[in-house]
């Protein structure tokens, strides 16, 4: 997509930008100092401190005491006064919006089930900023994504069939606003996407209206690595897809997931924006660069994982060997976050240890699967992911661990991707970005 040809920008809104009256006016301004941001995307509102609780937190709460046939009505109340206490920092007198919540509190009643029940921040939040946006004059309509994002049976979203509805719900001209987070289901009820779903919401829709995407959160855009852990991070200004989900996957987390996939194979551009300071340059996400980035672009760490090594001699000679370990996996619903290189007759993998429900179960499959000659696990193990298009940037980087008596486990270099790739133990793991970082960006 050619972004100097389009016109309109869909912009979605975080829970941060959310959080308070304050912060809520912040968006407004973000909004209508621009007709061109004329699709919004909102979350519910986040935590306005570190000990506050999220209004989709609460949420879930009521949702688990409704499972439970509990009363609920007190965190009813709650979430109620949020929204009360965001409307009057907006405007001393009381609001005409605030007679909703009698008719959301009654639908929950009636629809008392998880995904309903927890898209209800969203869906009272877009109601709220189309209300604020009407009362400043700005022509803004609500649009509710239950009547225009749909899902097939699978769990996935059905493009064809959603990209129609929502063509034909905008209006040819004004602010629309539409909740994130849900969409329905084929059973005709309210289905809601994983945690951070606006973000997906935010895209399925700058999909459908060819805009460009302007993710609006509480950061200035993606860094060289974690700045709240290295306060010489940078700001990356320009980056590719492939090198967001690259610095995303082992710590970045600034776009749910699923929003890359669909946003690069439909070619729309993504700006991530600061509400907090919004003059900012934001970072620009793009599929291909015109001049690509150079030096080390990023890096960042993760911890938490378990290596499986699989033994056996001969393997390399056996036909769908490593086949048959991922489809173990796949059986055990086991998602393996990286195949990592191990010698001529080892096959060995990366997991989340969290995501290892039972190792004697998986022991007993794979003993089935490949009759290996041994089966071991190492746990506590950190991954560092970074990222350059210049081979001896790898090799320094493995230099100025060894110099800093940091022993690396496992490492990899894809030219490609301009992807490096190394375990150890996780306790180095901060210390080894602290030194990489300083290497590269001192």
């Amino acid at each position: 997509m050619n972004t100097e040809t389009v016109k309109t920008i869909t912009a979605k809104f975080g829970g941060t930008s959310n959080a308070t009256g304050p912060q809520c006016m912040k968006t407004v301004s973000i909004i209508a100092s621009d007709a061109e941001k004329r699709f919004i995307v909102v979350s519910a509102p986040g935590a306005r401190a570190k000990d506050d609780k999220k209004v989709t937190q609460l949420l879930f709460e009521i949702a688990s005491l409704i499972l439970q046939g509990k009363q609920w009505n007190h965190l009813w109340m709650e979430v109620e006064q949020r929204f009360i206490d965001i409307a009057y920092e907006v405007t001393p007198q009381r609001s005409e919006f605030l007679k909703i919540f009698p008719d959301v509190e009654k639908s929950i009643s009636e629809n008392p089930y998880e995904d309903f029940i927890v898209s209800r921040g969203e869906y009272i939040q877009a109601r709220f900023l189309a209300a604020l946006l009407t009362a400043r004059g700005e022509n803004a309509v609500f649009v509710d994504t239950y009547d225009c994002i749909f899902f097939l049976e699978n769990g996935t979203v059905n493009m064809e069939k959603t990209c129609e509805a929502i063509q034909r719900k905008i209006p040819p001209e004004g602010y629309v606003i539409f909740p994130g987070f849900y969409g329905q289901g084929v059973d005709g009820k309210v289905k809601a996407f994983s945690r951070g779903g606006s973000d997906l919401t935010g895209a399925i829709i700058a999909v459908a209206t060819n805009s460009i995407y302007e993710n609006w959160t509480d950061v200035d855009g993606f860094f060289t690595t974690n700045p709240a852990k290295v306060s010489a991070a940078r700001l990356i200004h320009v980056m590719t897809y492939t090198e967001v989900r690259i610095l995303s996957y082992a710590g970045s987390q600034v776009l749910h997931p699923s929003t890359m996939p669909l946003l690069s194979k439909f070619g729309i551009n993504v700006f991530i924006k600061n509400t907090n300071h919004s003059s900012g340059t934001g970072t620009l996400i793009v599929q291909k660069m015109k001049t690509p980035n150079k030096g080390l672009v990023g890096v960042v760490g993760s911890t938490g994982f378990t290596i499986i090594t699989v033994k056996k001699i001969g393997a390399h000679e056996e036909v769908g060997f490593g086949q048959k370990i991922l489809e173990v996996f796949s059986q055990l619903g086991i998602p393996y976050e990286y195949e990592l290189a191990s010698g001529l007759d080892n096959s060995a993998f990366a997991i989340k240890t969290e995501q290892l429900k039972t190792s004697d179960m998986l022991v007993e499959y794979l003993t089935t699967a490949v009759n290996p000659d041994d089966i071991s696990f190492t746990q506590e193990v950190g991954v560092i992911n970074a990222i350059s298009y210049t081979a001896t940037d790898f090799t320094d980087t493995l230099l100025v661990l060894e110099r800093n008596k940091i022993n690396v486990t496992s490492q990899s270099y894809t030219m490609a991707s301009g992807q490096i790739f190394l375990t150890l133990p996780e306790e180095d793991v901060q210390h080894a970005v602290a030194v990489i970082h300083e290497r590269f960006f001192h």
